[in-house]
């Protein structure tokens, strides 16, 4: 009984270390006049708390919700039902784990990397595929999605809610995403990005059939790895997440029964409670996946050019084969084979 005292002292000492030292670190932008004087490099150290090692599991997914909730604007999911990247079974899989990729290339390595500036250029040129039918609102929406959905979801469910500071820090660090984009009319403080945001789902997020099926196709992709008898569950799950506003444009305002509504809340507190009294702060960064995150700048002569991963969200792409993850076949799961080319990923390979 002592040790366990003494344990949940500890826990309790501990628990708020990372972001009571970040907070320490930055006392120079404790003031929302200075928060404007943030740098890009001070934003990736101050995110990297929350993304890496406070929050990371809904950091990490929210991102995926926040990708599915463009596809609640019309212009975005005809577009993409045309590519039909997204809605075939076969290509959906592959799809979402390449934009998985993406992301942790640059949320793990920066911008200025040289895997940073590589997945950058990837997704430049991806769109520049499309840039007749993209519009600079649609890109702006997307990347609104990506600053502010992780933070409403970590503040409504994680163990602890952000701070001021992390919320600006991660309008930096998208915005620097957005230039290198080429988005134009970028809005330069989060309050303004945010009123635009509502300004423009209020006229672009409608309810169109071409949502439905994009909508449907996600859904599916979401609840494949699990047992049939679940489906239903996940499903309404699912939409649980989304806002009102999202759900109507994809038909699914009726869709949340009570006892999702009740029991997906007590779950997640139950979930808060335990890692804000029982767990100790994570020492070790949340890597994306990214088997070796030390290889930030590889040389172009190396004849390594293939990155694998260590998990995966949806289908086991680019991640190698071992006894533990084939461990899940057992069960139904897909696990790394040479299907998912195990041998990794080229970042100049992925997407369509």
């Amino acid at each position: 009984i002592s040790c366990l005292i003494i344990y949940l002292a500890l826990v309790k000492y501990l628990r708020f270390q990372h972001r009571d030292q970040l907070l320490k670190n930055f006392s120079h932008l404790n003031s929302t006049s200075k928060l404007k004087d943030m740098t890009y490099e001070e934003s990736r150290e101050i995110s990297r708390v929350l993304i890496e090692l406070d929050c990371p599991y809904i950091s990490h997914t929210s991102l995926s919700l926040a990708l599915f909730q463009t596809y609640s604007v019309p212009s975005i999911s005809k577009l993409l039902n045309k590519t039909g990247r997204l809605n075939l079974p076969s290509c959906v899989g592959k799809r979402a784990e390449d934009t998985v990729c993406l992301l942790a290339e640059l949320q793990t390595f920066g911008l200025f990397s040289q895997r940073g500036s590589l997945a950058i250029s990837r997704i430049n040129f991806l769109h520049s595929i499309y840039s007749t039918s993209i519009s600079q609102d649609d890109l702006l929406f997307t990347l609104s999605l990506f600053i502010f959905e992780p933070l409403r979801l970590i503040d409504q469910f994680e163990w602890r809610t952000s701070t001021e500071l992390e919320k600006y820090s991660r309008f930096v660090l998208w915005s620097h995403i957005g230039q290198k984009m080429g988005i134009k009319h970028l809005p330069s403080n989060p309050d303004d990005l945010l009123n635009w945001l509502k300004v423009y789902k209020s006229k672009a997020v409608v309810f169109d059939p071409s949502n439905v099926k994009l909508g449907e196709a996600t859904i599916n992709l979401f609840a494949r790895p699990y047992p049939k008898f679940l489906k239903p569950f996940l499903r309404k799950s699912i939409i649980y997440f989304l806002p009102d506003d999202i759900r109507e444009a994809f038909g699914w305002s009726n869709e949340i029964p009570l006892y999702i509504s009740r029991l997906i809340p007590i779950i997640f507190k139950i979930r808060s409670f335990l890692l804000l009294h029982f767990t100790l702060p994570r020492q070790a960064s949340f890597d994306f996946g990214l088997r070796d995150p030390s290889l930030e700048n590889p040389s172009m002569d190396d004849e390594t050019t293939f990155y694998q991963r260590s998990n995966w969200l949806f289908e086991p792409w680019y991640v190698k084969k071992t006894f533990w993850n084939q461990f899940w076949s057992v069960f139904g799961f897909s696990v790394p084979s040479n299907e998912f080319q195990q041998e990794g990923y080229e970042i100049h390979q992925l997407g369509p």
